[in-house]
């Protein structure tokens, strides 16, 4: 501690730092003349939007498909009578629309409905069930990556539901709870 020098009698100061700005340019040269270049060059451009067009539009057109969506509409009653009130329940309820979107949930999540449903819509050879794939992507994908045997209808609900192609939710202002689907296949 005695080996510290102190520097008291010193004052240090700032400097401002002077910022000059760069000699300016001529304003010729700061413009870039970009359509000179493309005139110049017009015959590439058009090679080059033709290529474009040829390869692109057509697989736009053959890979997009046509989206077809169903809507369906279940009634959900309260099953609860009023326990305070006497007179019993008038069909009202507080916050109905939670209600009916807790019954979406479960029903978009419980297995017990989700294998049900699957058991009685299984049986009718739908399609959407059958494992085989649904748009021309999958189909091209198939070919490349052959795809496994039969397949759980209730792994394909779930695969539905996860992928958003199965929604369910309540309409607004209503005792009624909407289940979408939404395909490629209009059948």
């Amino acid at each position: 501690m005695n080996n510290l020098e102190k520097y008291l009698d010193q004052v240090v100061e700032q400097k401002p730092v002077v910022y000059e700005p760069p000699a300016e340019m001529p304003e010729e040269a700061q413009t870039v003349d970009v359509l000179g270049g493309v005139r110049r060059r017009w015959y590439v451009v058009a090679a080059v939007m033709i290529v474009i067009c040829a390869l692109v539009l057509p697989a736009i057109w053959l890979l997009v498909e046509p989206q077809y969506v169903v809507t369906g509409a279940v009634r959900v009653a309260p099953m609860v009578s009023g326990i305070l009130n006497p007179e019993g329940d008038r069909g009202e309820i507080a916050s109905y629309g939670e209600f009916v979107n807790t019954q979406a949930i479960l029903l978009m999540s419980s297995g017990t409905t989700l294998q049900a449903i699957a058991d009685d819509l299984g049986d009718r050879n739908l399609g959407f069930f059958s494992g085989q794939p649904q748009t021309r992507l999958e189909k091209l994908l198939a070919m490349i990556v052959p795809t496994a045997g039969p397949v759980d209808p209730e792994a394909v609900l779930r695969d539905a539901i996860a992928e958003k192609k199965i929604t369910a939710g309540h309409l607004p202002r209503t005792e009624l709870l909407s289940v979408t689907l939404t395909g490629n296949n209009l059948d």
